[in-house]
């Protein structure tokens, strides 16, 4: 009687496992590609992590490097840079906004329509595209890599961006937290295996939109080794403090011959 009773026990928990499993992968066909724009603006010109630690940053190796034409890569609707642009003591940076989502593109060109040196472009990281190979002094990418994640193409087509002695910035939050609140959640060591092999990804409510996304979570190290591959020399690596549970990180490449 105790073994049959284990047994329907058993199957009940197998059927609930399974309705939980259907009622994710509904909610995940339903999530419209891309996030919302408006949503995403007014999350950013909230957001105290891209106020008072991203756009400061920025501004120091602007004011350091010098460079005439900027690469922001994943972009957005452009904050960080329509931001950096107006609080930087040159005027005459231009700036690319390349962004793959054509409604933060959209946005992007609307809310620049009078600036002359801010250009939104529709651009996939995963597309080659030869019109701005090699071309910006200084190329940078905020957060945007938790999209499309990190290989050895996407490293070469990320520093192909910059020119010979040219530099790449990419932000990162410190993502150890969110895979260990993963393991907590579902019970089980497999996130952070998976963390260390540098194949995890992490589904969850997106911060500004409130709607689930896939984001993806590498090491730190893993990024790292893929971006030397692709001709680089690391110049600079900086934790930069946040109020709450994580650090950014900021890692800074120059290209090579």
């Amino acid at each position: 009687m105790r073994n049959n009773s284990r047994s329907y026990f058993a199957i009940v928990l197998l059927k609930s496992l399974e309705w939980v499993r259907w009622s994710l992968e509904d909610q995940i066909e339903t999530v419209p590609f891309g996030r919302d724009p408006v949503l995403w603006e007014e999350g950013c010109r909230s957001d105290p992590v891209r106020n008072r630690i991203i756009v400061p940053d920025m501004l120091d190796r602007l004011a350091r490097s010098q460079p005439n034409l900027i690469a922001d890569v994943g972009s957005g609707t452009g904050y960080i840079s329509r931001l950096a642009a107006v609080q930087h003591s040159r005027e005459d940076v231009r700036w690319i906004l390349l962004e793959n989502d054509p409604r933060m593109v959209q946005l992007a060109t609307d809310l620049t329509e009078s600036d002359d040196l801010i250009e939104p472009v529709q651009y996939d990281i995963l597309s080659s595209n030869e019109e701005w190979a090699g071309k910006f002094d200084l190329a940078f990418s905020c957060f945007a890599s938790l999209d499309f994640g990190m290989n050895a193409d996407i490293a070469r087509s990320l520093i192909g961006l910059v020119r010979t002695g040219g530099t790449f910035v990419i932000y990162l939050p410190d993502l150890l937290e969110d895979v260990v609140q993963m393991c907590v959640r579902e019970r089980s060591m497999d996130a952070i295996h998976a963390y260390r092999r540098g194949e995890t990804s992490i589904f969850k409510p997106d911060r500004f939109t409130d709607q689930p996304e896939p984001f993806v979570a590498h090491r730190l190290e893993h990024c790292i080794s893929h971006m030397l591959a692709a001709g680089t020399v690391m110049s600079d690596m900086r934790f930069l403090e946040r109020a709450d549970d994580k650090r950014i990180v900021a890692m800074e490449f120059v290209r090579q011959e």
